[in-house]
């Protein structure tokens, strides 16, 4: 499992590396509630001990789907996708 490179670190803000975007199939982690291993999705609050935000980068591969179902109720989501 790979994990997030902290750059730089202040008062006011953090920079990380996630690394290569074509690489996000190497971050995984498990599902808060199914426990379900979730490849390719990587969140960056705790990296960066952001208190307003939930940011995450994932990659999912054409004609997949994600292995759960979640709704957002405080947070909303921005997509992009390379076809």
């Amino acid at each position: 499992m790979k994990t997030v490179k902290e750059i730089v670190k202040d008062k006011n803000y953090t920079a990380i590396d996630l690394g290569n975007l074509d690489e996000l199939m190497e971050y995984s982690l498990i599902h808060k509630i199914n426990k379900q291993k979730i490849e390719g999705k990587v969140f960056i609050k705790d990296a960066t001990d952001a208190t307003g935000t939930e940011i995450s980068f994932n990659s999912l591969a054409p004609k997949a789907e994600q292995p759960y179902f979640h709704i957002h109720v405080e947070t909303h989501a921005l997509g992009h996708t390379n076809a």
